[in-house]
């Protein structure tokens, strides 16, 4: 895991703000990994990244109540 975020810093380092943001969503930090490519003017790919954060959301609620309920 440490990798990965090591990999986010020198990617946004070297301004490349995609790859940063899919290693800091491998790292669960999809906060994170939204406001690198806000803050690039990524607005499309920003918003792609909040579905696949609300996806993720979605399947582990029902999974959840498929498990525990």
């Amino acid at each position: 895991m440490l990798q990965f975020g090591r990999a986010a810093e020198i990617y946004k380092k070297m301004k490349r703000p995609e790859e940063s943001s899919r290693c800091y969503e491998q790292l669960d930090n999809f906060n994170t990994a939204v406001t690198v490519l806000y803050e690039n003017d990524l607005f499309d790919l920003a918003i792609d990244t909040i579905k696949r954060y609300t996806m993720r959301i979605n399947v582990s609620i029902i999974y959840y109540f498929n498990v525990y309920a």
